[in-house]
């Protein structure tokens, strides 16, 4: 059973809409059903309280153990939790991008593309001087 079919299988055994559990989680409808169809995953904090709402292990809800096989160890998520606290929401690093191409900006499409060139100039200028040592 794949995560989007656990998370289906999870929110309908706990009575929710998919509207519903947008709205607890903080996302549109839209992101839900996108996750419920295997067309992407949650952010890390999303799935962590996926997981708490649903009383089910992160191990469990990722489909990486059975249900039976998957106690809920509140230390371990609670460890969780502080290491994604550590984690920026959105870095202001413009060349930061997570792979998600809505949220890609222009001018973070224009820096990728400046370093690029860069990196084509630096390799060009490498080349002819090693083979200037010949």
């Amino acid at each position: 059973m794949s995560f989007a079919d656990r998370l289906q299988a999870e929110r309908r055994k706990n009575g929710l809409t998919q509207e519903g559990l947008a709205e607890a989680m903080g996302v549109s409808r839209q992101a839900v059903s996108k996750w419920e169809q295997g067309e992407g995953y949650p952010e890390v904090e999303k799935l962590l309280a996926l997981a708490d709402k649903f009383g089910v292990s992160l191990d469990y809800l990722m489909d990486r153990m059975p249900l039976e096989k998957a106690p809920v160890d509140a230390s371990a998520d609670a460890a969780a939790a502080d290491i994604v606290s550590y984690v920026p929401e959105q870095s202001s690093d413009p060349l930061n991008f997570d792979g998600d191409p809505e949220r890609e900006t222009t001018e973070t499409k224009r820096n990728r593309l400046l370093l690029a060139i860069a990196l084509v100039c630096v390799a060009a200028i490498v080349i002819l001087f090693l083979s200037g040592l010949e």
